[in-house]
């Protein structure tokens, strides 16, 4: 039996029915054997060679989806992490600046007493030279009056 097909291009191709059932099981060629009407038997033949391929087509659809739920789990999962990172990132650097900060106050408490110890020397060497201006006049009075 021959039957004219249209393929996506528009031209027409020939189809032998007996040459595509020679490629199915051999269980499936008793069924559509058992009927007379040679059309009855390719519209058969047609019908579940059409629902193996929605069958399939199903099965496929239901693997796309779950991997699909996959990557969105996988996001998900992703993004926690993302921001687990971040929220810790900032409490770090808000540590670090505390840190910093902490420091900077020490140094500058430190700056103050250097400030201070230097006041205090220059206060002591002014005190110095006075105290030995002051005694080399009495030690020259001394020094006379003997």
């Amino acid at each position: 039996m021959t039957i004219q097909k249209h393929n996506t291009l528009g031209d027409k191709q020939l189809f032998d029915f007996d040459k595509s059932c020679c490629k199915a099981p051999i269980k499936d060629l008793e069924k559509y054997q058992s009927t007379d009407d040679k059309m009855l038997r390719t519209s058969i033949f047609f019908r579940d060679q059409l629902k193996e391929v929605i069958d399939e087509a199903v099965e496929n659809d239901k693997k796309l989806l779950y991997q699909i739920q996959l990557v969105k789990d996988d996001k998900q999962i992703l993004r926690k992490q993302y921001d687990q990172l971040i929220k810790k990132s900032l409490e770090d650097h808000d540590s670090l600046i505390q840190t910093l900060s902490a420091r900077d106050a020490d140094v500058h408490a430190k700056n103050e007493e250097i400030v201070q110890y230097k006041q205090q020397i220059e206060h002591l060497r002014a005190s110095l030279e006075q105290q030995k201006y002051s005694y080399g006049r009495w030690n020259c009075f001394f020094l006379f009056t003997m």
